[in-house]
């Protein structure tokens, strides 16, 4: 039982997933998701949670040079020169990798960042109108909470949900 980790094509994860499953293969592609305002409506997205790679579970009686000609796939990672040895992840990692997920391959949703998104709590938007823009959290309830920004000036209290902000480090 191996995991090795192949580069895919820009957005070609969900293609070289589908893809090597059809050849055999146990694809791991740990996916987030995010809300974000588009119109001015808020949107579901989802991602990769490692963009441009996906991992891939070989058996050890398995032949791994067909990842390379996947479709999907741009190369698998090599450890020396290319076509020699590919590079192998830790089991550790993947199954690590593996517990932040749910059932359906999202990353869970981290508590911890939910909780510490109290009040006087400096946090960062992430995504929507306000991207970019960093201030301290005035008001919480549910999943909705109300930032301090400074912007034409002045400084606003700005209604957002949880999910478009998260912890400023």
């Amino acid at each position: 039982m191996t995991w090795m980790v192949a580069e895919t094509h820009p957005y070609g994860n969900s293609i070289a997933e589908e893809h090597l499953r059809k050849q055999g293969y146990e694809p791991f592609n740990p996916q987030v998701r995010s809300q974000h305002v588009k119109r001015g409506a808020l949107v579901e997205r989802i991602r990769p949670y490692i963009l441009g790679y996906i991992f891939v579970h070989v058996d050890d009686d398995q032949d791994w040079r067909p990842i390379n000609y996947t479709r999907g796939v741009k190369r698998i990672m090599y450890r020396d020169a290319p076509g020699q040895k590919p590079a192998i992840i830790p089991v550790p990692v993947i199954e690590a990798l593996q517990l932040l997920c749910n059932d359906n391959g999202y990353i869970k949703q981290v508590e911890a960042d939910a909780a510490l998104m109290r009040v006087g709590r400096v946090v960062r938007v992430h995504s929507g109108s306000f991207e970019g823009m960093v201030g301290p959290v005035t008001w919480t309830k549910g999943d909705r909470i109300r930032v301090m920004l400074s912007f034409l000036g002045t400084e606003r209290e700005v209604g957002l949900g949880k999910s478009l902000v998260e912890v400023a480090g």
